[in-house]
């Protein structure tokens, strides 16, 4: 993935490739089409402040001066559940959260024989990320959702955004007022089919995050 700022006017090499199937024992996790090139340069007037082409060897985990690991089933002093309603544990294994060798990260939810989830979700060490003042941030990624649908699909919910900086100290307490941003998020609850959306940021410094998820919350 890639993030630049500009005064005027490409993150790739994130795959989410995961899906969390309510209903199903274990996960699904689709075959990631192997990166074509290496993180491509900034555009003209832009300046890139972060990437990560997750290069790295297969069944490698994140780097770690760049990512942190969620774990546990909220942020410390958070809401429990994520505040979502979610039923995984969240790991920094790399059975859940792993590079896999041809340029992709990979989040796969996994459930065991007594119908526990486990699952992943990083978000940046950095949290300063912002538009430079009169200026622009972009941030672009390249992502692959689990490729299921309809009755298959109830459940997951992978996503792709950015939180708030003040959100970190206070275990996202503060949310909605921390600004968050949906860069991608593709919900399917237990009562509906899949639906992805995106939405945009208030003018903060964030942190960029990516999780996959399984949920019991209703419409």
């Amino acid at each position: 993935m890639t993030l630049d700022e500009a005064r005027r006017p490409r993150t790739r090499r994130l795959a989410l490739a995961a899906a969390a199937l309510l209903g199903m024992i274990g996960a699904v996790v689709a075959a990631a089409p192997a990166a074509q090139a290496s993180v491509p340069p900034a555009p003209p007037g832009w300046t890139r402040v972060f990437a990560d082409d997750f290069n790295g060897a297969a069944n490698t985990g994140v780097n770690t001066a760049d990512w942190l690991y969620d774990i546990g089933t909220s942020y410390p002093g958070g809401a429990p559940n994520w505040g979502t309603g979610e039923v995984e544990y969240m790991t920094n294994s790399t059975a859940n959260v792993y590079q896999d060798g041809a340029g992709n990260l990979v989040i796969k939810p996994l459930r065991d024989g007594a119908g526990n989830w486990t699952s992943g979700r990083i978000e940046t060490q950095r949290t300063d990320f912002a538009a430079p003042a009169g200026g622009k941030v972009r941030i672009e990624g390249r992502l692959q959702q689990p490729n299921v649908s309809g009755a298959a699909a109830l459940g997951y919910w992978p996503a792709f955004w950015t939180l708030g900086a003040a959100a970190r100290p206070v275990g996202a307490t503060n949310w909605p007022a921390s600004a968050p941003g949906n860069a991608r998020a593709a919900a399917a609850r237990p009562t509906s089919t899949r639906t992805p959306w995106s939405t945009t940021a208030a003018p903060t410094p964030s942190r960029c995050a990516g999780t996959s998820t399984a949920t019991t919350t209703s419409p």
